[in-house]
């Protein structure tokens, strides 16, 4: 055989095998023909009822235990807005299954073709991935709905779990449209399907945005039919006021708003009330918000007529315990277990539970699960948790509210510096994600005005939180951490310290002093402030929390090449780097003092503008302070408030108080005159007293 013919003949097999390479490839994309659907009646009847569904699909989740009369109520309300639309508040206690049930009604909604486009909203994009896992979960391992859903989900078990299969697959020689994502599932388009095209995605609520659509293979655009809100809040959002108004502002404008004008929106909220006041509690609020219906429900309906019994002998059975013996919170337990089975009748009596089912192993009732929980976490805990009554805090008298500090304005414009101001500080606060900065002018006598404050990178919206800054560092610096915090630093350092701010008389001023603090990375803010050409006027700095047990600075025996100053010091550490080290509790003990402190006094703190500082004012509050005595002294020891909110720009202003201090400010005070002195006395000297605040 000639070359040119074993050419030809090469050529004929590699076109044969590319032909059956594409017949084997399109063979294994198409799904085939799809399964008969195993019991047509089954699937009718819970067509008829979301209730019956999901007791009748889901036998390991919604299905496993009876559910309760409340569980029903839910459900119906549920499934009224699905088939008719409204706007309905579900507040339900920690473990009632809210989760599991908006998961399994989106899909009996899409199944069943009540709806086109499911969209399900939670507190943050890692939330409401786990829905969207939780659904793709049921889709691919729920045999029952397999049996009698097969023309939704056999082509979405012939993925095997595999996305990259999906812009290929067939049915009929025709795509279907698969989508199998993190965040977003869209079922696949089968002639007669009731859920041919169907989606639902999954988002953050702080990612929501307006215009929430999707467009089908034949050019419709689809906006969400169906928004399920689970669990929306944190305890940092749900503890502030901003952030509340923020995220309902989220739900009004850019959710309900997607569907249109010509469409009735329908919204189920699933959630338990965090703090009083909050997102939940003001959605309930029918005078405030009149289109939403709603129904609180807790665990407890009515406490047991024997409720000091519970509390007395019953608490102390069980906790009477040596902590130190291995076994003996089990003996408690099994002592309080055996008086509650002698005395069940009694202490049962009178008492009224959402639902029976609801108790752990070794257990035996919902009340005495409910007793359990009371007893084992606090009332506190209890009236949050399981009775969707979250009791409020304890007046704080010792700080300023957010309000008052909002307003504490001097009512100059921005970096312009007051007339009785000599000095301007900074301090940066430093985080992986976002560089926290304030910028105060200081008199000699500690009185004080914030010229500024912002971060870096500058963010897209005015109020934010560092868990949802966006842009970051990362998206403006490469390489690792330490090198993106280097950079970042470079940027925006060198800025703020060219920056000449004028004062009310003409005079430019210049930062004095920037204290960056090493607390997040020591090493690279060193690394840092140690290369910078500004190394004159950048350092290192490090708040420490004195307690009553420790001793104040004040106290600290002088080491050679050290300065002690007003609750701060300064030494030489191992990298050659003087680092200067603060008590934060005092600092933040006089930040506070000087915050309330009447503008027109000495040693006032004032804000600029006219308009108030709402993120500032959250973060100036961020901390409470607890009285502490030990040793014979009495100290503040500064804690953050529940859900640990966003302090960063507290730290900053704290900052820039070390700095002036370390700039030569101090708060003077004037004793008052004695009285008159008797006659042959020496006349009284006027003292001058530096005090700390």
């Amino acid at each position: 055989m000639t070359d040119k013919n074993l050419a030809s003949a090469g050529a004929a097999h590699r076109k044969a095998a590319a032909v059956r390479s594409r017949k084997i490839s399109s063979a294994l994309a198409d799904i085939g023909k799809l399964p008969k659907v195993k019991n047509p009646k089954r699937r009718e009847k819970c067509r008829q009822s979301l209730f019956e569904f999901l007791v009748t699909y889901f036998p390991n989740s919604t299905g496993l235990s009876p559910l309760s009369d409340d569980h029903r109520r839910v459900i119906d309300r549920i499934e009224y807005c699905i088939r008719h639309g409204g706007q309905f508040v579900n507040c339900v206690y920690r473990g009632f299954a809210k989760t599991t049930i908006s998961e399994n009604s989106i899909l009996w909604a899409l199944l069943y073709g009540l709806t086109r486009f499911a969209a399900v909203f939670a507190a943050n994009e890692d939330k409401a991935s786990e829905i969207i896992e939780s659904i793709k979960r049921e889709l691919q391992e729920n045999d029952l709905l397999y049996e009698d859903f097969p023309e939704a989900i056999h082509a979405i078990r012939h993925l095997g779990n595999k996305a990259q299969r999906c812009i290929s697959q067939t049915y009929r020689d025709h795509l279907t449209h698969i989508v199998w994502q993190s965040d977003c599932v869209v079922f696949p388009a089968i002639p007669g399907s009731p859920s041919s095209g169907a989606i639902i995605k999954a988002s953050g609520l702080t990612a929501a945005n307006n215009g929430l659509k999707h467009k089908t293979p034949d050019g419709v655009n689809l906006r969400p039919a169906l928004i399920v809100i689970d669990d929306p809040q944190t305890p940092e959002s749900a503890q502030s006021k901003v952030q509340c108004r923020k995220l309902l502002n989220i739900i009004k404008k850019s959710l309900l708003g997607s569907a249109g004008h010509f469409a009735k929106p329908a919204c189920v909220v699933n959630a338990t009330v965090m703090q009083p006041g909050d997102l939940i509690e003001q959605l309930m609020d029918h005078a405030v918000n009149p289109a939403w219906q709603a129904e609180r429900i807790p665990m407890v309906r009515k406490f047991a007529d024997a409720h000091k019994e519970w509390l007395g002998q019953y608490a102390e059975l069980r906790n009477t315990y040596d902590p130190d013996v291995v076994g003996s919170r089990e003996r408690a337990v099994a002592a309080a277990n055996a008086y509650y089975l002698e005395n069940r009748e009694r202490l049962d009596a009178g008492c009224q539970v959402s639902w029976q089912s609801c108790y752990a192993q070794g257990e035996h009732s919902a009340i005495q699960h409910a007793y359990n929980l009371l007893i084992d976490n606090g009332a506190d805990y209890f009236a949050s948790e399981c009775q969707n009554r979250p009791q409020p805090d304890e007046p704080d008298t010792t700080t300023l509210s957010t309000a008052a500090i909002a307003g504490k304005l001097r009512n100059l414009p921005r970096l312009v510096v007051p007339l009785d101001a000599q000095h301007v500080t900074c301090s940066v606060d430093v985080q992986q994600d976002l560089l926290f900065y304030a910028i105060t002018a200081w008199g000699d006598d500690f009185t004080g005005h914030i010229l500024d404050y912002g971060c870096y990178p500058q963010q897209r919206l005015a109020l934010f939180t560092l868990g949802t800054a966006n842009p970051k560092i990362s998206d403006f610096h490469t390489g690792g951490v330490e090198a993106q915090i280097y950079a970042a630093l470079d940027k925006l350092l060198p800025g703020l310290l060219a920056t000449e701010y004028k004062r009310e008389d003409g005079a430019t001023l210049k930062i004095e002093r920037l204290l960056v603090d090493s607390g997040w990375n020591s090493d690279i803010i060193c690394q840092y402030t140690r290369q910078s050409p500004l190394a004159a006027i950048i350092m290192p700095s490090k708040g420490v929390g004195i307690g009553a047990t420790r001793k104040p600075i004040a106290e600290y025996q002088k080491k050679p090449g050290w300065r002690i100053g007003n609750h701060w010091y300064i030494n030489m550490p191992s990298k050659a780097t003087r680092l200067l080290s603060f008590d934060s509790n005092w600092y933040k003990d006089f930040v506070h003092a000087r915050l309330a402190t009447p503008i027109g006094d000495k040693g006032c703190l004032t804000i600029y503008g006219s308009q108030p500082h709402n993120m500032l004012a959250e973060h100036l509050t961020a901390e409470y302070p607890v009285a502490v005595t030990a040793l014979g002294r009495t100290v503040n020891e500064w804690k953050p408030r529940v859900g640990k909110p966003d302090n960063h720009l507290l730290d900053c202003v704290v900052g820039c108080a070390v700095a002036a201090s370390l700039c030569g400010c101090e708060l003077m005070r004037t004793v008052p005159k004695v009285a008159p002195r008797a006659a042959g006395q020496h006349p009284p000297r006027q003292r001058v007293q530096y005090l700390g605040w």
